[in-house]
């Protein structure tokens, strides 16, 4: 049997809410700060092709640099030069949903907007699910960039994997200059900010902890980034710069424990045009009415993909991160 719903009778809701959800949860998220403005220049590229165009899949080609000598004075030109070496980076997004359902006595009773109410938590939940989404695919070796057979992770403590990392294995300035450096001869791009040259190292808030507690130039730290906090939005939340590194804490970075029981973090220190995300054409909000409009129902879904873009300009450190008591 048909039933009449406010689907049906509403075409502009859905719509409305569904946009309204997509800029909420984006303006809320850890990584909005680091995607790129129109003219490129930030560390997450994003993809808008699939937005509003058939498809499933976004191609960006990519171009190898060129690494020949070339020539001198009157050495000929002609039969030297190089092939120019093309390649592509593939991304197609996932379509994910949730929703809630309402008795709908509830809604009657309630002193609250619950559909207002349903929209800010669906939207919540949306936000949550794209940050854990980018740490875990972008902390992911099998989730990988161009040229995929370079993914760079280092270990503090000289280890090759996590069942390595020891509880002596702090992040500390040091080891964060030590990071930087790696990643400048990996040929990473740092940001350009106010004439000066970063990178971005995102951390476990207890690897934060860490830092502050284990190493006495922390406080020298601290000082140099509150002149520079309010000139660039790679500065806002920024928890110290250190030796043209913005250090951020962040509560979703990839953690777990070893075979040791130790903890430890996959932090991640960038440039730009680390990473790559797209989202399709699949953003939507849904209003259904069930069981004779007895119950009451709401849902919205995102189509998004993510990875790393080129693997160079990204590194991911993996250390200690142990919880205080």
């Amino acid at each position: 049997m048909a039933v009449t719903t406010p689907t049906h009778i509403a075409t502009s809701i859905p719509r409305k809410y569904g946009m309204r959800v997509l800029r909420d949860m984006l303006k809320d998220t850890f990584w909005d700060k680091f995607v790129s403005k129109p003219g490129g220049g930030g560390g997450v590229i994003r993809q808008t092709e699939l937005e509003n165009k058939p498809g499933e899949t976004v191609y960006i080609q990519v171009t190898a640099p060129l690494t020949g000598e070339g020539v001198t004075e009157l050495e000929q030109l002609e039969g030297n030069e190089e092939n120019l070496t093309t390649s592509e980076l593939t991304l197609t997004p996932t379509y994910r949903r949730h929703g809630v359902r309402l008795y709908r006595r509830a809604e009657k009773k309630s002193m609250l907007d619950l559909r207002e109410e349903a929209r800010m938590r669906l939207a919540e939940w949306a936000r949550d699910r794209l940050d854990v989404i980018r740490f875990t695919n972008w902390s992911d070796p099998s989730v990988a960039g161009y040229p995929a057979a370079s993914h760079k992770v280092r270990y503090i403590g000289g280890g090759t994997g996590v069942d390595d990392i020891a509880v002596g294995d702090l992040m500390t300035l040091a080891e964060i200059s030590k990071t930087k450096y790696i990643l400048r001869d990996n040929k990473g791009l740092p940001f350009k900010i106010n004439g000066g040259l970063y990178y971005v190292l995102v951390v476990d808030p207890w690897v934060e902890f860490s830092i502050k507690v284990t190493d006495t130039t922390y406080a020298q730290a601290q000082r140099e980034a509150g002149v520079r906090g309010s000139q660039n939005p790679l500065f806002t939340g920024a928890a110290a710069v250190w030796d043209g590194v913005i250090i951020h804490a962040a509560d979703r970075v990839v953690t777990g424990d070893n075979a040791t029981s130790v903890r430890y973090a996959k932090n991640l220190m960038f440039g730009r045009e680390a990473f790559i995300e797209a989202f399709g054409g699949g953003q939507s909000w849904v209003e259904e009415t069930f069981d004779y409009k007895n119950e009451w129902g709401v849902a919205y879904g995102f189509d998004y993909g993510c990875k790393r873009g080129f693997e160079f300009r990204s590194l991911q450190v993996v250390s200690a991160a142990p919880v205080q008591e």
